[in-house]
């Protein structure tokens, strides 16, 4: 789409996803029903609406069915009328707290008049009933947000319904201001958002703080500042500090068993405790996580700059070898082609980010997290390796998509296999003297420098999959096979 093209679109929905207050509806003529907006209280109302035509009816369906709204019970579906007492379209919900997404029937004409991407209508329709899914009630100063999460949802539902990224990214810019305001963000910021859920289903924060989770200490959890509001956290909950951070998984305090008999780097099993909960990233950093990091100049690019494969200028040029990188760093997929200082850099971005202690987790901390509270076993599905349970085993040499294998009994992913994971600690040869509570091993270092890596990967036999296993690394090594997840201090 040309820029004057994308100006003419933008101009034309400036207001596209603004919506009124609050709004009244009759159904038939049984009279009004007064309806909540989900942005403001300032007053405005609908007459009249009808049933919506047939083209709006398919395409909101089709959002339904797509798997998106797990959080909207069946005996309250979301309803869909039509009204031209409102520019575009609007999300509210009534006073039986019945959920409806309104919009103007003429949306559809000017949307076929102004661009010729299919998706337009579906983002449209998916934002609004994002709004819904995500249970995001009237909120002064959160309204950047809920658009956003909105927006993200809107992404999540369009690669469900087939669409590609760039389809999705096209559709959100055809329907976005340039320019944000006090309520609405601006199309980067857009864009940025609809990607993020296009790339990864966890990316969008489903409901604020005031829905999931109490204020106070008799919660039964751990209270904690999550997007700068306190949140109650228990064992095994999710939440993000921001739209483009990882999703972090709450980890239980608690004693377990470290390490094995099987190998002196392994020995001896000795048992940790940590006294507090911390928080581990639900997945591996994604490609799409990662570039954020770099887009802001924080962040070099994953690359193989130190890999063997990449010494060779003549297997670079390979399609081969230009296929097989394109593949790893789809944004679905771990970043590979990481260093340890690497880590190290995009850790401390979000830090500075979110405020809060976002870091890699220690040896400990990934090994207790990896085991998934199962003890006395190789995998944390048992002792027999089952290759439909983690991308190793010497198969296609590629990384697959962050939760493509099955997720383990604390909701995590890629604990055993798909990419090498750096941890915080430097080597030492064994397990004499490391500390037992559960922090990061950084002195009396065995090494000269080199630092662990854990999980094995994609390339890595049944053996080097297990929840013990122990690698080691120079701190700028940047081969193809390296990444990392992130831990937060709780």
């Amino acid at each position: 789409m040309s820029t004057r093209s994308l100006l003419g679109a933008a101009v034309f929905v400036l207001v596209f996803l603004c919506y009124g207050a609050n709004v009244e509806a009759q159904s038939g003529n049984s009279g009004k029903k007064f309806e909540r907006d989900f942005h403001n209280d300032e007053g405005g109302s609908i007459q009249f609406s009808t049933e919506p035509d047939a083209e709006a009816r398919a395409e909101f369906d089709r959002i339904l069915a797509s798997g998106g709204l797990g959080r909207v019970s069946a005996d309250n579906r979301i309803r869909l009328r039509a009204t031209t007492e409102i520019k575009y379209a609007r999300a509210a919900v009534n006073d039986d707290d019945i959920p409806i997404v309104y919009y103007n029937p003429n949306l559809i004409r000017d949307i076929r008049r102004k661009s010729d991407n299919q998706w337009v209508l579906i983002t449209v329709l998916a934002h609004e009933i994002g709004h819904h899914a995500n249970r995001q009630l009237p909120s002064v100063g959160h309204a950047l947000e809920y658009e956003l999460e909105a927006d993200c949802f809107a992404g999540v539902t369009l690669r469900r319904l087939s669409a590609t990224m760039e389809q999705a990214r096209s559709a959100m810019q055809a329907i976005a201001p340039l320019k944000g305001d006090e309520t609405h963000p601006g199309l980067d910021d857009r864009v940025q958002a609809i990607s993020a859920g296009w790339a990864d289903s966890t990316a969008c924060v489903h409901a604020p703080a005031e829905i999931l989770g109490q204020t106070d200490n008799s919660c039964g959890g751990t209270v904690v500042k999550v997007a700068g509001r306190d949140r109650c956290l228990k064992p095994l909950e999710t939440f993000k500090d921001c739209i483009d951070c990882p999703t972090m998984v709450v980890i239980p305090a608690g004693s377990f068993t470290m390490g094995s008999s099987d190998y002196k780097n392994e020995s001896p099993p000795h048992e940790v405790t940590f006294r507090r909960p911390f928080a581990i990233s639900r997945t591996i950093v994604t490609g799409l996580q990662y570039q954020y990091c770099v887009d802001v100049g924080r962040c070099a690019p994953g690359s193989l700059q130190s890999s063997r494969w990449n010494s060779d200028p003549a297997f670079r040029s390979t399609l081969g070898y230009r296929r097989l990188w394109a593949k790893w760093t789809e944004p679905g997929h771990p970043i590979v082609g990481v260093s340890w200082n690497d880590a190290q850099r995009y850790s401390g971005w979000l830090k500075a980010k979110t405020g809060q202690d976002y870091r890699l987790p220690s040896e400990a901390e990934w090994e207790r997290a990896a085991r998934g509270g199962v003890a006395g076993v190789n995998y944390w599905w048992g002792n027999q390796y089952d290759s439909e349970m983690a991308n190793g085993h010497g198969g296609d040499p590629v990384t697959t998509p962050v939760e493509s294998y099955p997720g383990h009994p604390y909701g995590l992913f890629d604990m055993a296999g798909n990419a090498f994971q750096w941890v915080d600690d430097c080597w030492h040869d064994n397990y004499a003297g490391q500390p037992a509570n559960g922090a990061a091993w950084k002195t009396n270092c065995s090494s000269n420098g080199k630092y662990v890596m854990r999980g094995g990967s994609f390339a890595s036999e049944p053996d080097g999959l297990h929840s013990s296993r122990r690698y080691l690394g120079r701190p700028d090594d940047r081969v193809f096979l390296l990444s990392f997840r992130l831990a937060r201090t709780l």
